[in-house]
């Protein structure tokens, strides 16, 4: 019987989810032109759980990522500047007119939507690592995301809004999480919150150097020297945190002081264990700070191992396990 479990999870595995993150969402970008194609490859999901507003912004279905009804269609600050940088890297160079109103659809979205202190709000709650996140809460990382959207808008267009933006939205970089901003300062000096929250940070990596990438992309292309100092100590501490996200046979997707099944005991997923190898990667390239490539090597040869397997194959028992769960409760109530 447990060999037939596992031999079913295994090849589910096989067809629904290596296939997808491995092979169709390879996140590595092999061209040096990080103005037209980002650092990594932010591929547009043709998912239902997306769809688009009669401005053309997209728009996140919450209830089928949950599958409850409890959840709703929102606007996502993150999955919009993702989507902007993509249609971006579709268009760059290109005669695709159409493509690049798309762009200019979420960019406008961004515009209108960042408050006087340069925040990108979500306006809707969220439970993110097992702790509560009150509508209004801000992200390092959509931060960082639109900030490399506007730049590009900027350099483009040469109009001083989409400069004037970039350069508002770092503020929260400089305000602490307790007082509404996306920045901690600890023991590596300072951190930038994918998730701020105000009595136990996290520190998740990918979130954190999705906002560096930000952060380098204002100062590279715009000449911020602010962004450049934040981008700097970032980076600073980056080096002295980047050895506790090894756990020896995988790395770690946060390092939060919660560690239970629920978040998987804040160990990295496939997916984000392979994101984590590409913006490392990336980084190693723009900095050439030789810690961040040995790690993305290391997190590399990690994946095809023996405890890389045991990994991928709890992880979607986990998965399917807990939509069964949802689905039963909605049978049953």
């Amino acid at each position: 019987m447990v060999l037939a479990v596992f031999t079913s999870t295994y090849i589910t595995y096989q067809v629904h989810y290596l296939d997808r993150v491995y092979y169709q969402d390879d996140f590595l970008q092999q061209e040096n032109d990080y103005f037209c194609n980002y650092y990594l490859d932010l591929n547009r999901s043709t998912n239902e759980v997306f769809s688009f507003d009669n401005k053309g912004v997209v728009i996140v279905d919450y209830s089928k990522i949950y599958s409850s009804e409890m959840y709703t269609e929102e606007y996502n600050p993150l999955t919009i500047a993702a989507f902007a940088l993509s249609y971006f890297r579709e268009s760059c160079g290109e005669d695709k007119p159409e493509t690049l109103q798309k762009f200019w659809n979420q960019i406008q979205w961004l515009i209108e939507n960042q408050t006087a202190g340069g925040a990108f709000p979500f306006h809707y709650d969220k439970i993110a690592n097992n702790k509560f996140l009150e509508s209004g809460w801000s992200s390092a990382m959509a931060q960082g995301l639109a900030i490399s959207a506007l730049v590009r808008a900027y350099k483009i267009s040469d109009e001083e809004k989409y400069l004037n933006a970039a350069l508002r939205a770092l503020k929260p970089f400089e305000i602490p999480v307790y007082q509404g901003g996306v920045r901690t300062d600890n023991e590596f000096g300072v951190w930038y919150e994918e998730y701020p929250h105000k009595h136990d940070s996290d520190h998740v990596l990918n979130g954190y150097i999705y906002a560096l990438f930000g952060l380098f992309d204002l100062y590279n292309y715009a000449d911020s020297k602010k962004s450049g100092d934040l981008f700097n100590a970032g980076v600073s501490s980056l080096i002295i945190a980047l050895p506790l996200f090894d756990n020896g046979f995988w790395s770690q997707y946060s390092l939060s002081k919660q560690s239970t099944l629920r978040n998987h005991y804040n160990i990295a997923s496939p997916k984000y264990q392979l994101l984590h190898v590409h913006q490392l990667n990336a980084l190693s390239r723009i900095t050439s700070e030789k810690i961040f490539n040995q790690y993305s090597n290391r997190f590399r040869e990690q994946y095809p191992g023996f405890y890389g397997y045991v990994v991928k194959v709890a992880f979607v028992t986990y998965r399917d396990l807990s939509l069964m769960r949802k689905r039963v409760a909605q049978l049953v109530f």
